[in-house]
């Protein structure tokens, strides 16, 4: 009987020691499973890392690395004539020239375009386009369409486009302004505008 204890006594520590072995494996498991998954969640967060640098580095050298014609200042000229103008003064604010410059210029009166006199042209080629040069472009009036802008008879609208590449002609940019002028302050001010292609609005 005794050595019938004894063996169950063995026994029953050797199943204890078997479980606790089953115990250790399990958590030896559960870790070597918890570091797999932060690896290969370390992993994805690295691949995302890397895809949002190059993101960032693509949109950086998008932006710096192209011209940017936009529009300086509006404002008339020749006031005291028979023919005063609107000038339009536009500048290539970005680091490299721009190419096949294409600008158009719209005046409005009243929300009615203002036609050409004299066989004035309303497009001009202006070809390149270099960084930081003025660029002048004449829009001329009769004296009653100057005297109802400047008096606030009339609202005078001028809608400003161009069109223009990279050096590398890869791409074509674009460029919208629309101003209007305030008889009350003597300047043009903003009414809108827009840097994508295809914008035929003009009011």
């Amino acid at each position: 009987m005794a050595e019938r204890g004894e063996e169950d006594k063995r026994g029953q520590r050797i199943e204890a020691q078997e479980r606790e072995i089953l115990r250790a494996e399990r958590r030896i498991l559960s870790v070597a499973d918890f570091m797999a998954l932060l690896m290969v969640a370390a992993t994805a967060f690295t691949a995302l890392a890397t895809w949002r640098t190059y993101q960032v580095s693509q949109l950086i050298f998008a932006i710096s690395d192209r011209p940017f014609i936009g529009v300086q200042k509006v404002s008339f000229e020749r006031t005291d004539t028979e023919q005063p103008a609107l000038v339009v003064d536009f500048r290539n604010f970005g680091p490299i020239p721009a190419d096949d410059a294409i600008i158009t210029v719209t005046p409005l009166l009243d929300g009615k375009p203002i036609p050409s006199h004299d066989g004035e042209m309303t497009v001009s080629n202006q070809g390149v386009v270099s960084p930081g040069v003025p660029h002048f472009f004449y829009v001329f009036l009769v004296p009653e369409e100057y005297k109802k802008a400047v008096s606030g008879a009339a609202r005078l609208m001028v809608r400003i486009n161009v069109e223009y590449k990279s050096p590398s002609l890869e791409r074509r940019y674009c460029y919208l302004e629309k101003l209007f002028y305030d008889y009350r302050t003597s300047s043009f001010r903003h009414a809108g505008g827009t840097t994508h292609c295809g914008n035929t609005d003009i009011f």
